[in-house]
């Protein structure tokens, strides 16, 4: 006597990804069952799952959907929240069931199973991702019925697909390694995976109602963050990690309501040694933009007022603050209608500041121009560079200017670059190497400033258009904040790829 079997024809449709199965039940060549199920699922990226091994002794039906939403089987959300919905070509029951499990290495942990019901041949749901950020996978099971003399009801896999929890970062306040700070919400967050999971660091004396306006760290570990209390007096205070752990707080003897409203602006210039500097000013929709600044001498413990700065530094909008040494420093601003470059310079501490004389190309002397704060080499302090930026008819060119005399004199470079990312996309870091990347993102910009070399180029793997941040160390590693999500390359730039996950 011939045994019975089962055939299975799988068909693809991938236009849409239609996953069609025909079951047929055999003895010998007479065909005593035939079914066809159907489920639909757009694009071809989705990967669902038929869970045949539920069918190994005997027939069964289950729901036949459309999958609408997700569109595509790797998603992402920066909320935790994601929409499901499709119709049902075929139902079984009134529901279906959606698991959700968080991968944990090679392992998928804390299943969690939510109803979907069935209403009128469709369905719609909104998925809780609630066990942090990270990659989660959701398989869409629908009931099992097996005839006689199988009675129970089992579940089959219908569709499955994955989900990055990922939350988008506005910026990056500093990085070394796996470990970095950014911020959000008004919170500091903190990634010791390079940007696959964060935490909200709450410093000590801070409350979770607490505004963060400004955070600068030198790496992934040391630096200091400016909250904005929520009290009914509310005070300006300035937070910095402690080497033994923890953190500590001081308030800054502010003197102007603007000082603490939530309009502020906090600008850091932060030394790996005394004095550390804190810039304050005013929201730039207002008449004039009011600047104050403050000083701690003693590795922010304590601060002290060193005053305003409204007339010495004029009208322009800030773009920062940087100090060589204890007494000596600059501000930098954007074009305000000034005819001059907009770099200002104190030999007292702050205490007095002035304009000082740079000699601008002569095809140049007559174009609005933005400079940025001065970044002086952490080996020869001696040795300094800031990015001076022109705009005529409606193009940027970014002209670095240098010094070798403790800023006494700066002197523009002939390498100029065009048609490049905003800063602090284009910067130099701590060792004077510049770093760009072009509008388009398929080219990266690396000068040498030591050897004067001009700038040169490499081909990234991808395109690195709408970067927001990025870095490049002589190793070869760097990071890129591109859309929100990190990329990191290990090998100088030519390829990128997200950071390995935990």
């Amino acid at each position: 006597m011939e045994r019975p079997h089962i055939n299975f024809l799988l068909r693809l449709f991938l236009t849409w990804v239609i996953i069609e199965i025909k079951v047929e039940y055999h003895i010998g060549k007479r065909i005593l069952f035939s079914k066809t199920f159907v489920n639909q699922l757009k694009p071809a990226l989705l990967n669902p799952v038929i869970n045949y091994n539920d069918l190994s002794q005997g027939l069964g039906e289950f729901s036949s959907i459309t999958l609408e939403t997700p569109a595509s089987g790797l998603i992402r959300t920066e909320n935790g929240k994601v929409a499901l919905k499709g119709t049902v070509t075929k139902a079984l029951g009134t529901r279906l069931l959606a698991v959700i499990e968080k991968e944990d290495g090679d392992s998928w942990i804390d299943p969690e199973t939510v109803q979907v019901p069935f209403d009128a041949g469709r369905f719609a749901s909104e998925l809780s991702l609630v066990h942090g950020t990270g990659r989660y996978r959701v398989t869409l099971r629908s009931p099992l019925s097996i005839p006689a003399p199988r009675q129970n009801n089992p579940y089959i896999d219908v569709a499955r697909y994955y989900i990055d929890y990922k939350m988008s970062l506005p910026n990056i306040v500093g990085m070394q390694g796996p470990e970095g700070f950014s911020s959000r919400d008004w919170k500091l967050i903190h990634t010791s995976d390079t940007g696959q999971t964060w935490e909200i660091v709450i410093p000590d004396g801070i409350s979770e109602k607490d505004h963060l306006i400004a955070a600068n760290f030198n790496d992934g570990y040391w630096g200091y963050t400016v909250y904005l209390t929520s009290e009914q007096q509310p005070k300006l205070v300035v937070c910095h990690q402690l080497y033994g752990g923890g953190w500590e707080t001081a308030t800054l003897p502010t003197l102007e309501a603007w000082e603490t409203s939530l309009v502020v602006t906090s600008y850091i210039a932060n030394l790996y040694y005394d004095p550390i500097y804190v810039m304050l000013t005013s929201s730039s929709s207002a008449d004039q933009m009011l600047k104050s600044l403050y000083r701690s001498d003693d590795r922010g413990k304590t601060w002290k007022r060193v005053g305003n700065l409204n007339i010495d530094i004029g009208s322009g909008n800030p773009t920062g603050i940087s100090f060589r040494k204890e007494k000596e420093g600059w501000i930098t601003a954007m074009y305000h209608g000034q005819n001059y470059l907009p770099l200002y310079r104190t030999k007292d501490g702050g205490q007095t500041w002035s304009v000082q004389q740079v000699d601008i190309p002569s095809d140049l002397q007559k174009v609005p121009v933005s400079a940025y704060a001065p970044i002086f080499d952490q080996e020869n302090d001696h040795h300094g560079l800031f990015i001076a930026e022109f705009v005529q008819d409606g193009e940027k060119t970014y002209i670095p200017f240098e010094t070798r005399d403790a800023g006494d004199s700066w002197t523009p470079l002939k390498f100029r670059l065009h048609h490049v990312q905003d800063i602090p996309v284009f910067h130099f870091d701590n060792l004077i190497m510049g770093r760009a990347i072009s509008k388009d993102g398929k080219t990266i910009y690396l000068m040498d400033t030591y050897n004067h070399d001009d700038w040169q180029t490499i081909k990234p793997n991808i395109s690195l258009q709408n970067a927001s941040q990025f870095f490049l160390g002589m190793d070869g590693y760097g990071w890129v904040l591109l859309n929100g999500s990190i990329m990191v390359t290990h090998d100088g730039g030519r390829t990128w790829n997200e950071p390995n996950r935990p």
